[in-house]
């Protein structure tokens, strides 16, 4: 689905950004890459967005919102692997 349409405080995952090649490097830099997991916070009255990449508030014209694929990160799936890793792993013997 497009991140235009994706729900506000839902974790989601960017599955494709199809930049121009002059802003490739800059987006990367501040957290926009394919892989990355993002939480839309706000969404504007225009089309556009404000969401959260790795603790940093990012602004999303309508144009990319239009443009950028994200997919709903699965949320059961991490309590899963929390549980796994919570315990006494690290008590010494």
């Amino acid at each position: 689905m497009i991140l235009k349409d994706c729900p506000v405080r839902v974790p989601v995952r960017l599955t494709s950004v199809p930049l121009p090649r002059q802003n490739v490097l800059r987006m990367q830099e501040i957290g926009i890459r394919v892989g990355a997991e993002a939480v839309i916070i706000q969404k504007a009255a225009f089309g556009g967005l404000i969401v959260n990449i790795a603790g940093s508030r990012i602004a999303v014209d309508h144009k990319w919102a239009k443009k950028i694929e994200a997919q709903i990160v699965d949320q059961s799936n991490k309590a899963d692997q929390k549980d796994s890793i919570s315990g006494n792993q690290w008590e010494v013997k």
